[in-house]
């Protein structure tokens, strides 16, 4: 299985190399600071409102954000095959990044090795493809454990070869669906929060939503983030920022860019909330 990888590497090693080179260039790299007018607030909520819905946890993202069905299982493990996970060995310096193919054998064959890999051995339940990815259940021998959802981008959407998972900014890979449509962006920008780090407690989504008046296909997610006891006289930090994905339109080569809007301080006592320095 390792020599498939390595085949798979090196039939797309173009894309690592477009990632090399935008990374040397400084493109996305790392949080910028936002040039924009004084008065412009690129959300509604107020501050007080926003430290509101960080405290509450209670809703992460908009109404109309990307989401899926419910589980049937309590608890259902859903995650994107990595080069890692079917690899003999990958140096600690070498990105870590989903797979894609558009071959379900091929998808199902890695599919079989990660549960091979398992210390308890999971059987193949369902099977399920779309426009974006394959996706395979698999039910573990042990009643202990939860079903797996292993899903495989499709290459002639998505391909993150070269893509470092350890950086949220960079190259992100290339979309190679045409023409790219504004839906495509967002789809992109909503599905891959939905597996970082932002997804979790002292996160949310304050909006959605394309950039318009800019060469390349781009959506932008404009985040809040709580940082506990970062803030002044014992406040919590928020840090209010921008995370884009732009697609250029003829080559389709993904970048994720992130940029500071502003912060503030605030704390909740006994689920008070209130703004520090106010």
């Amino acid at each position: 299985m390792a020599s498939t990888v390595s085949g798979l590497l090196a039939h797309r090693a173009f894309a690592a190399a477009c990632a090399a080179i935008l990374c040397g260039c400084g493109g996305g790299g790392g949080t910028q600071p936002l040039a924009q007018p004084q008065n412009a607030r690129p959300v509604p909520q107020s501050d007080l409102q926003i430290a509101g819905l960080l405290y509450a946890d209670s809703a992460r993202t908009p109404a109309d954000f990307y989401a899926e069905p419910a589980s049937v299982s309590s608890y259902t493990a859903t995650f994107h095959i990595r080069n890692s996970d079917i690899a003999t060995v990958v140096a600690p310096q070498d990105p870590t990044f989903e797979l894609c193919t558009d071959d379900w054998n091929q998808a199902l064959a890695w599919s079989e090795t990660v549960a091979l890999a398992q210390p308890v051995y999971s059987d193949l339940s369902a099977t399920d493809s779309n426009e974006h990815f394959y996706e395979f259940v698999r039910t573990s021998r042990s009643s202990s454990l939860g079903p797996q959802q292993m899903r495989v981008y499709r290459c002639d959407f998505l391909d993150r070869l070269g893509v470092d998972l350890r950086h949220a900014t960079t190259a992100a890979g290339h979309v190679n669906k045409r023409p790219i449509a504004a839906t495509d962006l967002k789809w992109i920008a909503e599905y891959l929060w939905r597996f970082s780090s932002y997804n979790n407690v002292d996160n949310i989504v304050l909006k959605s939503a394309a950039v318009a008046g800019v060469s390349d296909q781009t959506h932008e997610l404009t985040l809040a983030r709580l940082v506990r006891g970062a803030g002044a006289n014992g406040c919590d930090r928020v840090r209010v920022f921008a995370w884009r994905y732009s697609a250029a339109p003829d080559s389709g080569l993904l970048v994720s860019t992130q940029t500071d809007l502003w912060t503030f301080d605030a704390r909740s006592d006994s689920g008070n909330t209130q703004l520090c320095g106010h």
